[in-house]
């Protein structure tokens, strides 16, 4: 879901998502072609939020598995040649088995 909030000199969207750990390769493309296509229609400052559930990102040094083939090293990817960063450095809640939720703007 995406709210867009106008505000004098500077516009805002807030990205919301929830990324199943049983999703698949196409719904994992899927939604890097979506944040590639919001950061080029969109010239506002992006903001999202969510559970993406890559269990191998490391929050410190935002990094992935460093294999091009997994959805989470693609989705970093993706995310760095847009020019977002990611905000969140713990986890969220808390339960041990969590995985981070990210605020990417």
């Amino acid at each position: 879901m995406l709210i867009k909030i106008e505000a004098p000199g500077r516009n805002n969207i807030f990205g919301t998502f929830y990324w199943s750990p049983r999703s698949t390769v196409v719904d994992n493309n899927e939604v890097i072609r979506l944040i590639s296509c919001i950061n080029n229609k969109f010239k506002d400052q992006l903001i999202f939020v969510g559970d993406f559930n890559y269990a191998d990102i490391n929050s410190y040094n935002w990094t992935a598995s460093d294999n091009v083939k997994n959805c989470d090293e693609r989705f970093v990817d993706v995310l760095r040649k847009n020019g977002f960063k990611q905000h969140t450095l713990i986890p969220t809640r808390q339960r041990a088995d969590d995985e981070l939720h990210l605020l990417i703007s």
